[in-house]
């Protein structure tokens, strides 16, 4: 992990669960990538994640929400959070929708991000174990 760029996050992609009038495609991501995903993509709905609690060490814990980047943000490696609302139907018995169309528009974002990202040759940051002892 101690050359990751950035850790792309695909969650709640296949059905738009945002309100009526607002971009299709939400993302939270690091200031630094925000540019790049601009660039591509001048619309994006860009949303913040908000923490609920004080600031310990210059971070703020816990962070809001338990999805898989959550944990590579914390260690300090980029991440970008791909996500088109909360569905209603979210970790239910009637979670059966999916719009392929919505999958493949990720995807095909997502690769041009990452290519984005590679060619911007962005530091890597991210600590290197637990008192920097495995660098």
């Amino acid at each position: 992990m101690h050359n990751t760029r950035v850790m792309l996050n695909f969650d709640m992609v296949g059905v738009n669960a945002w309100p009526p009038g607002e971009a299709p495609l939400g993302v939270a991501l690091h200031p630094e990538v925000l540019p790049l995903a601009r660039k591509l993509r001048p619309d994006l709905h860009v949303f913040e994640e908000k923490a609920n609690g004080p600031k310990i060490l210059g971070r703020y814990a816990p962070l809001v929400g338990n999805s898989d980047h959550r944990f590579f943000k914390e260690i300090g490696v980029r991440t970008v959070f791909l996500h088109r609302g909360e569905d209603v139907n979210y970790h239910a018995p009637s979670d059966l929708t999916l719009q392929p169309e919505l999958v493949q528009d990720t995807a095909d974002f997502a690769v041009s991000l990452a290519r984005e990202v590679i060619k911007a040759e962005l530091k890597v940051d991210e600590p290197c174990g637990i008192g920097e002892r495995d660098c």
